[in-house]
């Protein structure tokens, strides 16, 4: 007979095998999903220490191309890594340089230090470029006071920009202006391009911007020559510390021509140039507490630096007193380009009737005009001729006395950038890297 108690304790029985059925796969859920967890965290802390890892290696890269503005950065030597530890991590990195692109590819890969698991793969791509190119035509604080005057390709002025003249163009863009920009009452000025405005829009004149306003502009800073760079880079192959008159040549090869300046020795007698200098695919000439004097056919990529105490008329100087050009056409090529680089200043001042065009970067350190002024016949300038200059410079021109950017019309001068200049640059311009690229991606 079965009794009540009895029948109870089937119950109970029966409900306990129910639960322990049940609860031993939930505990073994519960283990396997409390695994899970603790494994998906062991791999997130790895791939975070490994990705922090890759970051790091390729961060070192890039505290070096800050910290080395004149550096080859395509040295393979300078670009070798041995791997690193990084917290628990190890990163292994690797860089290609690309010369013909001006670019540095970076690969770093951060691994847990033993293990495969979580391994992160970081690609980055610095482009180095110079400032001198990269912003065009530049000036400290232009003042634009001629009417009916265009400048094509991109502008910059590190301060101030003051425009007190009618119909002016800028073709092409961008302006950056660091300062403030006035167009003064009854004035006019069109840009078709962008405009970067770090400062205010001034004055009641009228300013077409036929392209985006910005609010914004890069940070900017005018580097001092580096001549120590110059005097020891592995491209300079020519010192001196006499004035040097220097005809380019590309007759049979780039050559050089040289006629130094000491005592009576006249440099406008052909026999005294009795130094004939093959040049290299990339070369610097450079002239210490000396001056120079550049003309003719430029055939390689060639920099020219002159370095002087500050306001001296004996060093750090360069003239051009006849034409600078390239074997064929206005812009630099994959096989040439040449850049003018003076501590103090550079004046264009051609001595022979006829057309004047020189090519290039022109940049001088000290803060003054760059005269430009040609044959004089009967008070005129350029009779008959014309000047080009197809390139990029540093500091307003001063044409013959006028005010600066005096480029106007009927004087036969035009002012261009040399937009190839950012693709073949001349050697031993300080560059700056910029971040092309940069992807974090697992691998296997």
């Amino acid at each position: 007979m079965i009794t009540v108690r009895s029948r109870r304790k089937g119950i109970a029985m029966l409900l306990v095998l129910f639960f322990a059925v049940m609860a031993i796969p939930l505990l073994l859920m519960l283990a396997r999903s409390i695994r899970q967890v603790q494994r998906a965290s062991i791999a997130n802390t790895r791939k975070k220490s490994n990705t922090g890892a890759a970051n790091s290696s390729a961060e070192d890269f890039l505290r070096q191309f800050a910290n080395s503005t004149y550096d080859d950065h395509y040295n393979q030597t300078w670009l070798n890594r041995a791997a690193m530890t990084v917290g628990t991590s190890v990163t292994q990195a690797q860089a290609t340089p690309h010369p013909d692109l001006n670019t540095v590819s970076i690969t770093a890969v951060g691994q847990f230090a033993g293990n495969q698991e979580a391994k992160q793969k970081l690609t980055a791509t610095f482009l180095f470029e110079s400032d001198l190119v990269r912003y065009g035509t530049a000036d400290d604080a232009p003042t634009i006071g001629v009417n009916n005057v265009t400048y094509k390709g991109p502008f910059l002025s590190r301060g101030n920009m003051i425009i007190n003249a009618s119909n002016i163009k800028f073709d092409g863009g961008p302006l950056v202006v660091l300062g403030n920009l006035t167009v003064n009452s009854g004035k006019s000025a069109t840009v078709n391009g962008n405009v970067f405005l770090r400062g205010k829009k001034q004055g009641s004149g009228s300013l077409t911007i036929n392209g985006n306003m910005n609010k914004w502009a890069p940070q900017i800073v005018k580097q001092p020559l580096d001549l120590n760079y110059y005097e020891n880079s592995q491209y300079t192959i020519l010192r001196t510390t006499i004035t040097a008159f220097i005809i380019f040549s590309t007759q049979v090869a780039p050559t050089a021509r040289i006629c130094y300046k000491a005592g009576t020795t006249d440099c406008k007698v052909m026999s005294n140039y009795k130094t004939s200098l093959p040049l290299n695919p990339k070369t610097i000439l450079y002239a210490k507490g000396a001056n120079f004097n550049v003309s003719g056919t430029v055939g390689c990529r060639v920099t020219v630096v002159a370095g002087g105490d500050p306001g001296s008329s004996t060093g750090g100087n360069i003239y051009v007193q006849d034409n600078l050009i390239y074997p064929v056409g206005d812009n630099a090529q994959s096989a040439y380009s040449v850049a003018l680089l003076a501590k103090n200043q550079i004046f264009l001042q051609k001595d022979l009737p006829g057309d004047f065009l020189v090519h290039g970067v022109l940049f001088q350190e000290r803060e003054r005009l760059m005269p430009l002024n040609g044959y004089r016949n009967a008070n005129f300038v350029f009779t008959g001729a014309r000047a080009q200059l197809a390139g990029v410079e540093s500091q307003s021109l001063d044409i013959n006395g006028a005010p600066p950017f005096d480029i106007a019309l009927g004087k036969g001068i035009t002012w261009a950038v040399d937009p190839n200049l950012r693709k073949y640059p001349p050697p031993g311009l300080p560059e700056t890297p910029y971040l092309l690229q940069w992807d974090l991606q697992p691998s296997n």
